[in-house]
């Protein structure tokens, strides 16, 4: 089943870029600029607000991401599974064109160095994944997977064709 866009709230905006040096902090929302190409090939603007509801890692992750498919493989030795719940919501959108939502968070660790993620590229993520159309003024929220290395802090990336925001992770 898929999450239903729903209109947007007024969310705390972070005052600050997300950087990799100064990450947006757990709970706030950045917002971003983002260019698209509309259904006629122009290249257009939005802005999208981005935000962290929930993340579990370890035991309570496995747990969750096992309901989605008993075939889904533990994470390698080191490792665990992270699991996140993010929100994405779009503003500034032109008229009668839809924004197309993928997962483009990359987990990296405190340094900026990408944690590789060959085990979670083919995992069944739990419903509703972070996926989907969104029109102006709404948001979508949804799942996506990942591994870190145990017990280690780490940050969530999140990439667009144009721009980035570093999210610190709780």
């Amino acid at each position: 089943k898929k999450e239903t866009p729903t209109t947007l709230a007024n969310p705390v905006i972070s005052t600050h870029a997300g950087t990799l040096a100064d990450p947006i902090p757990f709970g706030e929302t950045a917002e971003i600029t983002e260019k698209y190409q509309d259904n006629t090939a122009q290249m257009q603007e939005c802005k999208l607000r981005l935000s962290l509801i929930s993340v579990v890692r370890g035991e309570a992750a496995w747990k969750i991401i096992t309901k989605a498919s008993k075939e889904n493989e533990q994470a390698p030795a080191g490792y665990e599974w992270a699991l996140a719940k993010g929100k994405i919501g779009v503003t500034d959108l032109a008229k009668d064109v839809a924004y197309q939502v993928a997962n483009s968070s990359i987990p990296v660790d405190t340094t900026g160095v990408v944690i590789t993620q060959r085990t979670a590229d083919s995992i069944v993520i739990p419903k509703p994944e972070l996926t989907g159309s969104v029109q102006n003024n709404q948001s979508i929220s949804g799942y996506f997977a990942f591994v870190v290395k145990t017990g280690e802090d780490f940050l969530l990336e999140y990439q667009t064709t144009n721009a980035q925001a570093y999210f610190l992770v709780k």
